[in-house]
């Protein structure tokens, strides 16, 4: 019902508050629902409507999900050109991109430079 609503909010008025009007409609309308119906919030999430809050790894063990062995090799060859052409993309979308932002500028900017930052980001 949610995602209806939005699509079709958007679709009708093309103004940039529409979207976040809808996302805060929404937990209104969620949180009204349950201060109505008398659910408390560790209800709710016994009952499946919000997530269980999960503690967050330490960020030094992001890595520990990194399994290598897992990795299928035997694939990566027949993804070649898959990868080239999304790297001949990105450096279209790229030079674009510096493009408009030269226009909207309105002042000429040095191509190599902008494409070494985009490539090194």
């Amino acid at each position: 019902v949610g995602g209806c609503t939005i699509y079709f909010s958007v679709r009708a008025s093309r103004h940039m508050a529409v979207l976040p009007t809808c996302i805060i409609m929404i937990m209104v309308a969620f949180y009204g629902i349950l201060w109505g119906t008398g659910t408390s919030v560790e209800e709710a999430t016994e009952l499946g409507w919000i997530n269980k809050t999960v503690e967050a790894p330490s960020w030094s063990h992001t890595w520990d999900f990194l399994k290598i062995d897992k990795v299928v090799w035997s694939v990566l060859p027949s993804q070649t050109v898959t990868l080239l052409a999304m790297i001949s993309v990105v450096a279209l979308s790229s030079s674009l991109d510096i493009a408009a932002i030269e226009i909207e500028l309105k002042r000429p900017l040095d191509y190599n430079h902008e494409l070494q930052t985009v490539g090194l980001s």
